[in-house]
């Protein structure tokens, strides 16, 4: 369940949809300590958009991460490392600078997020595209339903 905030985060920042049902199932494998859960959920949103997420961390420290998403314009995926590609072509990334490959994707996007609060505190600037508190409260719904 540690992952999967994160995915429906990214869900919402994708898809404004509110999700209709779900089918879920979690599992813990293990007992012992270092070992996670796996957890596979079905999410049916509005404008019939299903969502297909599987989560896993079966020893603390892996680093996988793979995202598909096929729809009618084409697919899209994402992996630590072929990055991003679309219809199974390359599409160069640039990172930031302060972005490191070592560490988890996790830490850096949270350290990309810190310097983009910093620079807008800094200036001014008003950031409008950070997950809205009916999101959170729609997230915290779901992941009791996938419970």
């Amino acid at each position: 369940m540690a992952i999967l905030p994160h995915f429906l985060d990214l869900l919402y920042f994708w898809l404004d949809k509110e999700c209709t049902s779900l089918r879920g199932r979690l599992y813990n494998a293990h007992e012992r300590e270092g070992v996670s859960e796996f957890c596979n959920v079905s999410l049916f949103l509005e404008d019939d958009i299903t969502v297909n997420l599987a989560a896993t961390a079966i020893i603390e420290g892996d680093k996988e991460l793979d995202i598909t998403i096929i729809g009618e314009h084409g697919k899209i995926e994402f992996d630590l490392q072929h990055k991003l590609r679309l219809d199974r072509k390359d599409v160069p990334v640039d990172l930031p600078e302060y972005y490191v490959d070592e560490e988890s994707i996790f830490r850096s996007s949270f350290a990309c997020y810190a310097h983009i609060l910093i620079d807008a505190i800094r200036k001014g600037k008003v950031i409008d595209s950070f997950t809205t508190e009916k999101q959170i409260r729609g997230i915290h719904r779901l992941l009791e339903d996938i419970k």
